[in-house]
Protein backbone atom coordinates (compact mmCIF):
# COMPACT_ATOMS: atom_id res chain seq x y z
CA UNK A 1 0.00 0.00 0.00
CA UNK A 2 2.78 2.58 0.52
CA UNK A 3 4.75 1.50 -2.18
CA UNK A 4 1.76 2.77 -3.98
CA UNK A 5 1.08 6.32 -2.46
CA UNK A 6 5.22 6.94 -2.98
CA UNK A 7 4.83 6.11 -6.53
CA UNK A 8 1.45 8.55 -7.14
CA UNK A 9 3.37 10.77 -4.84
CA UNK A 10 6.66 10.77 -7.37
CA UNK A 11 4.80 11.04 -10.40
CA UNK A 12 3.15 13.98 -9.06
CA UNK A 13 6.27 15.80 -8.33
CA UNK A 14 7.77 14.64 -11.72
CA UNK A 15 5.05 16.53 -12.89
CA UNK A 16 5.93 19.54 -10.67
CA UNK A 17 9.40 20.79 -11.75
CA UNK A 18 8.06 23.20 -14.28
CA UNK A 19 6.42 25.32 -11.69
CA UNK A 20 7.90 24.71 -8.19
CA UNK A 21 9.34 27.98 -6.48
CA UNK A 22 11.73 25.88 -4.22
CA UNK A 23 12.87 29.04 -2.29
CA UNK A 24 8.99 29.06 -1.25
CA UNK A 25 7.06 26.13 -1.55
CA UNK A 26 3.54 26.05 -1.14
CA UNK A 27 2.02 23.15 -1.39
CA UNK A 28 2.45 19.60 -0.13
CA UNK A 29 3.43 18.80 -3.91
CA UNK A 30 5.96 21.56 -4.21
CA UNK A 31 7.38 21.10 -0.64
CA UNK A 32 7.73 17.25 -1.46
CA UNK A 33 9.66 17.93 -5.04
CA UNK A 34 11.50 20.40 -3.03
CA UNK A 35 13.02 18.58 -0.30
CA UNK A 36 13.25 15.39 -3.20
CA UNK A 37 15.80 17.33 -4.56
CA UNK A 38 17.43 18.65 -1.51
CA UNK A 39 17.71 14.39 -0.41
CA UNK A 40 19.29 13.80 -3.84
CA UNK A 41 21.78 16.46 -3.25
CA UNK A 42 22.24 15.01 0.13
CA UNK A 43 22.61 11.37 -0.81
CA UNK A 44 25.31 12.29 -3.25
CA UNK A 45 27.17 13.63 -0.82
CA UNK A 46 26.54 10.52 1.52
CA UNK A 47 27.99 8.52 -1.66
CA UNK A 48 30.68 10.66 -1.90
CA UNK A 49 31.72 10.25 1.54
CA UNK A 50 31.38 6.44 1.65
CA UNK A 51 33.50 6.16 -1.41
CA UNK A 52 36.13 8.29 -0.11
CA UNK A 53 36.11 6.41 3.38
CA UNK A 54 36.25 2.86 1.42
CA UNK A 55 38.84 3.90 -0.43
CA UNK A 56 40.84 4.70 2.53
CA UNK A 57 40.02 1.30 4.03
CA UNK A 58 41.19 -0.13 0.86
CA UNK A 59 44.42 0.83 1.01
CA UNK A 60 45.73 1.55 4.69
CA UNK A 61 43.70 -1.83 6.23
CA UNK A 62 45.24 -4.45 5.02
CA UNK A 63 46.44 -6.10 8.30
CA UNK A 64 45.44 -3.56 10.96
CA UNK A 65 42.23 -5.12 11.88
CA UNK A 66 42.37 -7.54 15.09
CA UNK A 67 39.57 -9.54 13.67
CA UNK A 68 41.09 -11.06 10.71
CA UNK A 69 43.15 -14.07 11.04
CA UNK A 70 45.30 -13.89 7.93
CA UNK A 71 46.10 -10.46 5.79
CA UNK A 72 42.79 -9.74 4.66
CA UNK A 73 41.27 -6.36 5.01
CA UNK A 74 38.48 -7.33 7.56
CA UNK A 75 37.60 -3.59 8.01
CA UNK A 76 35.93 -3.61 4.24
CA UNK A 77 33.89 -5.93 4.37
CA UNK A 78 32.28 -5.03 7.91
CA UNK A 79 32.41 -0.93 5.86
CA UNK A 80 30.43 -2.99 3.38
CA UNK A 81 28.09 -4.74 5.38
CA UNK A 82 27.37 -1.90 8.20
CA UNK A 83 26.20 0.27 4.98
CA UNK A 84 23.51 -2.11 3.30
CA UNK A 85 22.93 -2.51 6.91
CA UNK A 86 21.92 1.48 7.58
CA UNK A 87 20.70 1.49 3.75
CA UNK A 88 17.77 -0.58 4.83
CA UNK A 89 17.51 0.59 8.69
CA UNK A 90 16.75 3.98 7.08
CA UNK A 91 14.39 2.48 4.41
CA UNK A 92 12.10 0.76 7.14
CA UNK A 93 12.27 3.77 9.19
CA UNK A 94 11.15 6.44 7.23
CA UNK A 95 8.53 3.79 5.73
CA UNK A 96 7.34 4.11 9.61
CA UNK A 97 7.30 7.96 9.46
CA UNK A 98 5.31 7.79 6.43
CA UNK A 99 3.12 5.44 7.65
CA UNK A 100 1.92 7.76 10.64
CA UNK A 101 0.93 10.37 7.86
CA UNK A 102 -0.93 7.88 6.11
CA UNK A 103 -3.09 8.70 4.38
CA UNK A 104 -2.77 12.19 4.27
CA UNK A 105 -1.01 14.25 1.72
CA UNK A 106 2.13 15.43 3.96
CA UNK A 107 2.54 11.30 3.12
CA UNK A 108 5.49 11.39 1.18
CA UNK A 109 6.90 14.30 2.57
CA UNK A 110 7.57 13.08 5.53
CA UNK A 111 9.48 9.85 3.80
CA UNK A 112 11.40 12.23 1.85
CA UNK A 113 12.17 14.15 4.41
CA UNK A 114 12.90 11.21 6.96
CA UNK A 115 15.64 10.35 4.28
CA UNK A 116 16.95 13.71 3.90
CA UNK A 117 17.27 14.17 7.59
CA UNK A 118 19.45 10.37 8.17
CA UNK A 119 21.60 10.44 5.30
CA UNK A 120 22.75 14.37 6.78
CA UNK A 121 23.93 12.38 9.76
CA UNK A 122 24.97 9.36 8.04
CA UNK A 123 27.08 11.36 6.19
CA UNK A 124 28.78 13.72 8.99
CA UNK A 125 29.45 10.00 10.72
CA UNK A 126 31.73 8.67 7.42
CA UNK A 127 33.15 11.94 7.88
CA UNK A 128 34.42 11.87 10.79
CA UNK A 129 35.64 8.21 10.65
CA UNK A 130 37.78 9.23 7.37
CA UNK A 131 39.17 12.14 9.56
CA UNK A 132 39.95 10.24 12.05
CA UNK A 133 41.43 7.15 10.30
CA UNK A 134 43.50 9.45 7.52
CA UNK A 135 45.16 11.61 10.44
CA UNK A 136 46.99 7.97 11.49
Amino acid sequence: MLKNVFFTAMVVLSSTSAFADCANPVTTVERGYCLDLEFKEEERKLNDAYDRFKKHAEKYFIIYSPYSKTNENAVLPALEEAQDAWLEYREQNCKYYDSTYYPGTEAGVAYIRCKKRMTIVRTKELEKEYQFWSSK
